[in-house]
């Protein structure tokens, strides 16, 4: 197995195409993972975030599994600078997964 970490947008939206079909065999398949859910929510915080996203491939290249986090920096009671690992699609849409 293999696993890539994916920092910069490009990458990440290349994963499109085979992020559903892996979606469709898990039994967590819902709206709010699909691929459309989450480009749609990166087309609003995109300038502001990093992706970091952890995706595992088999040896013959077929995806089994994607970990969609994000890099962000913000202040904890405007004062204190912390950087956190966060999962995609999380603000304004009450993301659990």
């Amino acid at each position: 197995m293999n696993i890539q970490l994916i920092d910069n947008w490009s990458e990440f939206e290349r994963l499109g195409g085979e992020w559903n079909a892996l979606l469709a065999q898990s039994d967590e398949n819902c709206l709010f993972l699909t691929w459309e859910w989450i480009h749609t929510w990166l087309k609003i915080v995109k300038p502001q975030i990093k992706p970091y996203a952890l995706v595992a491939r088999e040896a013959n290249g077929e995806l089994v599994g994607i970990a969609p986090f994000y890099r962000t920096n913000f202040r904890l009671l405007k004062v204190i600078r912390l950087r956190a690992l966060r999962v995609m699609a999380d603000q304004a849409t009450a993301a659990e997964y």
